[in-house]
C-alpha cells in the first residue's frame, strides 16, 4: 500500500514516546513492503531514510495542509496522529481522502473531548467520527474513546522494543525520572529527594521540562540533571525508575523499557500506566491533574497541580532502595513480565490493521 503520514513534529531525532513510536512503526511498515510518504516540518542530520520511505520536508506548520491535500489524493491510506492541536491536518485529509483516513491516538489529552482533554472541540470530534479507522496504543485509550465520545477503535500496541530484547540487567545507582515537569510529577520527585537526602536522584530533561523545572531540581544537592540520551544508556544508570505522572498516560513505553532492563518502576495508578506495569508492583496513588489552563501554549497548557500524599511513594522507594532481596525480586519479576508482553507483540500488527481498514 501507499501510506501517507503527516506530523507536526520533526521526523528525527525524537524527543517523546509518541514521536519515537511513530517513527519506528513507519519504518516497520516500510520493511514489510509498504510505500510510506511522511510529511514533516523537519528531519535532523544523520538520518538515512530506508528504501521505500520518502520524507517530504515542508516549510513550517503552514506547509502541512497543502502537502496533505496534494499527497492524499493518490494514497491508499492517510494516517495522522491525534497530536494535531487545531485539527487542520485531519480536516484536510478527511476532505481530500474520504473513507481512507486513519487517526493514530498517541495522547489522550490531545483528544477533543472528555474529562482529560486539554480543550473540547465538537468539530474535531465529528472529524474523528468520519475516519475510516481509529487505532490507539492502549486499552485505556480505547476505553476513553468509547466512554467519552462513543467512538470505536482498535488497540495496536506499537512494536517498539526490539532493540531492547537483549538489554543487560541494570546495575545503576540512581532513582530516575524522565521528563521532569508538572504533568510527569516533578513535585513527587522533589518531595522524595527532600525526604531522602542520602538517596541520589536523576532528572532527565525532556520535551516538557521548563527552565523553572530545572531551577527547582538544582535546589537539591542529591538531584543530578541529565540530558536526553539513548534510553539504553539512561536506564543502565537507574536502580529505580519513577513515573509519578499526574495526567493519564496513554500507555507508558518507558515503563516497559525499564522493566526489560530489570529496573523496578514506581508508577502512578492512572490511565495507561496501570496497563504498562503488567501486573508487577508498584502502582501507587496520586491525585491527578483535573484542570488545564488556556494560556496560549496549545501543545503544553498550564495546569493546576494538586498536593500529593508522598507516604506510599516514600515507603515503596525505601523498600526498594534498602532491601536488596526485595529489589532483586521486583527486578526479576519486571524482566519476566516485560519480556512476556513484548513476545506477545508482532511487527506486522499495525500493517495487518491498516490493510484491514483499506479493504
Amino acid at each position: 500500500m501507499r501510506i501517507v503520514f503527516a506530523q507536526k513534529w520533526p521526523y528525527y531525532p525524537n524527543i517523546g514516546g509518541g514521536s519515537k513510536s511513530q517513527r519506528l512503526m513507519i519504518e516497520q511498515l516500510v520493511r514489510l513492503g509498504h510505500d510510506c510518504h511522511v510529511i514533516t516540518p523537519g528531519c535532523g542530520p544523520g538520518y538515512e531514510a530506508p528504501a521505500g520511505l520518502t520524507l517530504q520536508l515542508v516549510s513550517g506548520l503552514d506547509g502541512l495542509v497543502p502537502a496533505i491535500r496534494e499527497q492524499a489524493a493518490a494514497a491508499d491510506l492517510v494516517v495522522l496522529p491525534n497530536d494535531d492541536h487545531d485539527w487542520a491536518m485531519l480536516a484536510a485529509a478527511v476532505d481530500t481522502a474520504p473513507g481512507r483516513v486513519v487517526c493514530l491516538v498517541h495522547t489522550v489529552q490531545q483528544l477533543p473531548f472528555g474529562a482529560r482533554a486539554f480543550r473540547a472541540d465538537e468539530r474535531a470530534t465529528d472529524l474523528l467520527g468520519r475516519c475510516a479507522g481509529i487505532a490507539c496504543v492502549s486499552r485505556a485509550a480505547q476505553e476513553y474513546l468509547a466512554t467519552e465520545a462513543g467512538l470505536a477503535s482498535e488497540v495496536v500496541y506499537p512494536y517498539v522494543y526490539e532493540e531492547l530484547l537483549d538489554a543487560p540487567a541494570s546495575d545503576g545507582d540512581t532513582v530516575m525520572l524522565v521528563n521532569p515537569c508538572a504533568y510527569k510529577g516533578i513535585d513527587v520527585l522533589l518531595g522524595l529527594a527532600a525526604r531522602l537526602p542520602r538517596v541520589p536522584f536523576t532528572g532527565v530533561r525532556g520535551w516538557a521540562t521548563t527552565g523553572d523545572d530545572l531551577a527547582r531540581l538544582k535546589e537539591h544537592d542529591n538531584i543530578e540533571i541529565a540530558e536526553p540520551d539513548d534510553i539504553r544508556k539512561l536506564l543502565a544508570r537507574a536502580r529505580v525508575l519513577l513515573m509519578p505522572s499526574l495526567w493519564d498516560e496513554t500507555f507508558g513505553y518507558t515503563c516497559v523499557e525499564a522493566m526489560l532492563h530489570g529496573v523496578p518502576v514506581l508508577a502512578s495508578r492512572l490511565g495507561g500506566l496501570v496497563e504498562a506495569k503488567l501486573g508487577v508492583p508498584y502502582s501507587l496513588p496520586v491525585k491527578r491533574i483535573e484542570r488545564y489552563r488556556d494560556d496560549g501554549v496549545a501543545w503544553r497548557p498550564g495546569c493546576d497541580v494538586p498536593a500529593q500524599d508522598l507516604g506510599p511513594w516514600c515507603d515503596a522507594l525505601h523498600a526498594l532502595w534498602s532491601d536488596e532481596a526485595h529489589h532483586a525480586s521486583i527486578a526479576g519479576r519486571s524482566r519476566i513480565a516485560a519480556r512476556r508482553f513484548v513476545d506477545g507483540l508482532a511487527v506486522h500488527d499495525l500493517s495487518d490493521y491498516l490493510e484491514g481498514v483499506a479493504r
